[in-house]
């Protein structure tokens, strides 16, 4: 436990890239068994908090990013309306 413990503190960003990644993996790739994806997840959401919270925001704004993209951009109404419609 203590070599993990002094790698990590070594290494800080190791578990916040660990979970970057399998959120990818778990949103993006194609996985038939997405449980032993969220099992580690939960532990380590639970252990960086704030590195899930910034993962989680850098993903709604991909999302409305290119929800944006798809509008045309000449028609002010038609962002508003895509943006606001789900």
């Amino acid at each position: 436990m203590r070599a993990f413990a002094a790698h990590s503190s070594a290494h800080p960003e190791m578990l916040p890239q660990l979970l970057e990644l399998l959120f990818q993996m778990l949103l993006f790739d194609e996985n038939p068994n997405l449980w032993a994806l969220s099992r580690p997840m939960l532990n380590l959401i639970l252990l960086v908090p704030k590195h899930f919270v910034m993962i989680k925001e850098k993903l709604i704004a991909g999302q409305v990013r290119q929800h944006l993209s798809h509008t045309t951009p000449h028609n002010t109404d038609t962002k508003k309306h895509s943006v606001f419609s789900f």
